[in-house]
């Protein structure tokens, strides 16, 4: 594990020890660590605060849903895009296509839900997109997942 990538992660691991769990395996679970990004919620990357670090700024939360017209309303809400092609190569260590956008779908409280708890759809360059109803996963128009989701910064 980088120093960089331990830094990062030093909240995690200060959290656990925190929680109770024994040094040794939060140490043996931080040595599996795998080079990541994070999004952050402060506005974005380097470069948008004007710092030299060199973090471009690559996804967002929320925003816009846009989908390619034949992709059906996906099942969980949409929480963030990430844009492949300014994710720096070296920022996973994960298969991923060189461009166009990820979209991330997930419930952001999970304690009672039995189903899959999210999901990843590919928007390669150049496909066509409509903007969809972010709200089309709630087919039963649940308010209490409204209100969850609505809480979900």
């Amino acid at each position: 594990m980088t120093p960089e990538l331990r830094d990062r992660l030093s909240p995690f691991h200060d959290k656990a020890i925190a929680r109770g769990l024994p040094a040794d395996d939060v140490e043996r679970w931080m040595a599996t660590a795998r080079p990541c990004s994070m999004l952050t919620q402060d506005g974005g990357g380097d470069e948008d605060r004007g710092g030299g670090g060199g973090r471009p700024v690559v996804g967002r939360f929320g925003g816009p849903l846009l989908l390619p017209p034949d992709t059906p309303d996906p099942a969980h809400p949409f929480v963030a895009s990430i844009d492949l092609a300014a994710l720096p190569a070296d920022a996973t260590d994960l298969p991923l296509p060189p461009a166009g956008h990820l979209l991330l779908f997930a419930f952001p409280e999970t304690a009672d839900y039995d189903e899959t708890l999210g999901s990843v759809i590919h928007v390669p360059v150049g496909t066509a997109v409509t903007e969809r109803d972010r709200n089309a996963w709630n087919s039963s128009d649940n308010e209490d997942y409204e209100a969850m989701f609505a809480a979900f910064p």
